[in-house]
């Protein structure tokens, strides 16, 4: 009985683990593709702003 409640416990510590794990690199993942959105929104505004004073005062 004792050493059944302790492999379930461990079986059940080692899914929690792993389902952390896979949030971590889930989030990780998320966080790479809004830093690349993020220079995204910064980058392209700037260009089309310049562009269009560049065109503005030819």
């Amino acid at each position: 009985m004792n050493k059944a409640v302790r492999q379930y416990i461990t079986v059940v510590q080692n899914d929690i683990s792993e389902a952390h794990r896979q949030h971590e690199r889930y989030w990780a993942s998320q966080r790479r593709r809004n830093v690349w959105i993020s220079i995204y929104l910064a980058v392209v505004p700037t260009i089309v702003l310049f562009d269009t004073l560049i065109h503005l005062f030819k």
